[in-house]
This record gives structure tokens, sequence and C-alpha cells, in this order.
């Protein structure tokens, strides 16, 4: 009789539990959902969502928010996010996006919906960035093999752009077909840790200066030559030397020793150094006037004409080695400081603008992936783009500014 009871009692309760899971389910959150991308092109991205449900909370703000896809999970504190603030009801929406979306990289996407003082996110989405219309940055290459020894250097001519490690192995880059392409080692021997290169592009030839020897080398179509030898060597000094060209001269400027070459009459001239607090640790050059910057962070400008130095102004970013500089459009650039060293490296992925007409500094958007500080990387300039190549373990990503979109 008592185990019947118990069974009448145990049924009882399955029958109440079947019958309360038969009511509606009513929840005061809102359900949203992530869709696929649409219209991904080199201006931008159209993103989409859904509200599946509402809810019984009043919706403050709903959109979208994205990032790297080897980043955080986006979010609305730390992600990049574009948001609505009017009423929304049940369905899909969709919001195009022509900003910071950078070529060639792999971004995550989640819907979000805030009520009260909560926020909640849809599923995670993943799509290939072709690009947008106002984003400086693009991803060229991958997992790209530079199996040279050592720190690169980089430089370039009118067409291609060049990769000299210091064991001497030397790569070109065509950047139409965006390969590398190895060709004759640069012909000095004792190539080795520590070596430092200058390279001047002049006319249809590269003209290339290291601190091992005195020669001044030339590499035209592939073949490397010595075209002259200069009467100084660099080494013993550890700052940067700038190289340039100017009315069929090259130019050579550093704070240790500046000289001018004429390749016409294979004539060298001493030419006034730099002589500030601090060495020159980068430069640039627009308008045949060179703009060099020291390690405390001033920057000079250079007239070959009279051969005189001036005080141009202090740069506002972060200063840790070396940097690049670049010039566009009445603007010199600097930023991405670094220290190239296999061991010890370091980048500051910061870019800064100096306008020469209002005399003004202004930050400019930085390079959407935080590259890791192990490795190396190198740079050179060509086609209107400033093309920055980090690579570890003798894998490089190659990366690309556009100076059409500053």
């Amino acid at each position: 009789m008592m185990k019947n009871i118990a069974l009448i009692v145990i049924s009882l309760i399955l029958v109440n539990c079947n019958k309360d899971s038969e009511e509606p389910f009513l929840n005061e959150e809102p359900v949203i959902k992530t869709l696929q991308a649409i219209s991904v092109d080199a201006t931008g991205a159209t993103f989409r969502g859904e509200l599946v449900q509402k809810g019984e909370a009043k919706i403050n703000a709903y959109g979208f928010v994205w990032s790297l896809w080897d980043f955080e999970e986006p979010n609305v504190n730390t992600s990049n996010k574009i948001t609505f603030e009017s009423d929304v009801s049940t369905g899909i929406f969709e919001a195009r996006i022509d900003s910071l979306l950078a070529s060639g990289f792999e971004y995550k996407i989640k819907t979000f919906a805030s009520y009260g003082t909560k926020t909640i996110y849809g599923n995670t989405v993943s799509f290939m960035s072709k690009g947008s219309e106002k984003s400086i940055w693009s991803k060229e290459l991958s997992n790209l093999n530079l199996p040279g020894v050592h720190v690169p250097y980089g430089f370039s001519d009118k067409e291609n752009g060049y990769v000299l490690f210091q064991d001497t192995k030397t790569y070109k880059y065509n950047p139409n077909e965006k390969v590398f392409h190895q060709i004759a080692s640069f012909p000095n021997p004792d190539g080795s840790s520590g070596t430092k290169f200058t390279a001047v592009h002049l006319n249809d030839s590269n003209y290339i200066l290291n601190d091992i020897d005195t020669n001044l080398y030339e590499l035209n179509e592939n073949t490397w030559s010595v075209l002259s030898v200069a009467p100084f060597n660099y080494e013993g000094f550890g700052g940067y030397y700038h190289g340039y060209s100017n009315a069929n001269n090259i130019l050579i400027l550093s704070s240790y020793k500046s000289f001018n070459y004429a390749p016409e009459t294979d004539q060298w001239y001493s030419k006034s150094s730099l002589s500030a607090e601090g060495f020159s640790v980068g430069g640039t050059n627009l308008d045949g006037i060179a703009y060099i910057m020291t390690s405390r962070k001033k920057i000079y400008s250079y007239n070959s004409v009279d051969d005189t130095w001036d005080y141009v102004t202090e740069y506002p970013g972060v200063l840790k080695s070396n940097i690049i500089g670049f010039s566009y459009s009445n603007k010199i650039y600097f930023g991405f400081s670094y220290l190239n060293h296999e061991e010890t490296p370091w980048i500051d992925q910061t870019f800064w603008s100096f306008d020469l007409t209002k005399r003004s500094w202004t930050q400019i958007a930085p390079l959407p992936k935080e590259l890791s500080t192990r490795g190396t990387m190198f740079f050179f300039i060509l086609k209107n783009k400033l093309f920055i190549g980090h690579g570890v373990s003798k894998y490089y990503d190659l990366y690309a500014l556009d100076f059409t979109k500053l």
C-alpha cells in the first residue's frame, strides 16, 4: 500500500512539472543574432543582425562591435562599434561600415543590445576584409618566408622594394604580383650581425653604403658593382644615416658625418653635419629639404643649397631608438619607433604627421594589429605606400599604409 502511495505522489509531481513546462517562457532580455556580412569590397562591408525577440525590457541602444580575429572577443567597451539609439523592432537591421576595416585582415563581428545597465551579445561571425574607403592600412602578405639572417634593411626604387639582410641575402619585391624574389646577394662577404646600411635611389639605380668598408655599391638590374670609394666610414657611429637624392647628387646626412656625392664626376664633398644634442635616429625629405630627428626627439631641416641646418619642431610621440620617417603632400610623418634587435626588440606603433604650413602635429590611425615585440622588421616606401615587414623566425607579414588616404 505504501509503495502505491509513493508512485501516485511521484506521478503527480511529474504531471505538474510537465504542465509547468508547457507554460510560455517569459524573458525580459532581448534575443539578438549576428548574420554574415554582405557586400564586402574595397570600400567596406555591410554588417547585418536580427532582433529575434525584443523582450520586456526597453532597449536603450543596439548595433555592432568588431575586432581582429586573433584579438579579444568584441565588446562595447574596447572594440570598434557602431550604435543605433533609435527604437528597434524585431527583424533584420544592418549598417554599412566604410572605415576601420583594413584590407587583408580577418575580423570578428557581434551584434549587441543594451537595456538598463546590461548589455547582451549575439553570436560571433567572421569575414575577411577587402578594406574600407577611409582605412589607410592593409595587410599585403602573410607568413612570407624570407630566410635571411640577422636584422633586415629595406629600400626601394621607382618600381620595386628590396630587403637586404645583414648576412648579405637580398630580396626584391614586385608590388603588382605581391611576390618577393631572391636576387644576387650583397657583394661584401663580411656582412654580419650589426651591419648598417644606407640606400639612395637615383635615376635607374640604387646606391648602398655600409659600415664595413668604404665602397659605394650600385644595384642595377639585379647586379651589384662598386661605383666609388667614399672618403669616410660609418664604423663606430651607432646612429642613423639619412640618404636621399637631389639634383642628380647623393646626400648622406647624420649627426656624425655628412657628404654629397656627384656620380657624374665621381666626386665626394664634405657637408655640414647635424650639430645638436643627441644623435640622428631617423629622417625623411620633401621638395629637396631633408628632415632629421635626433635621440632627443628634436627635428631639424637641412637645405643642400646653402648647406645649413635649422630647428623645426619636437616630436610628440614615443621614441625608443630608431624611427620611421616619410613625407606626403606638404606633411612629414614620423612614428613606429623601434629597436630592431632579434633578442630584445621593441616597437611603438603610433604615427604622427606634422603640417609644415600650419606647424602642428596630428596623430594618425595606428596599424590595427598590435605586432609582437618579438622578431625584426624592415620598411620601404614605394608608389605612394609605406610597406612595413615584421617577422619572427624568418616568417614575415607585410603591411602597407596608403598615403593617398591620409
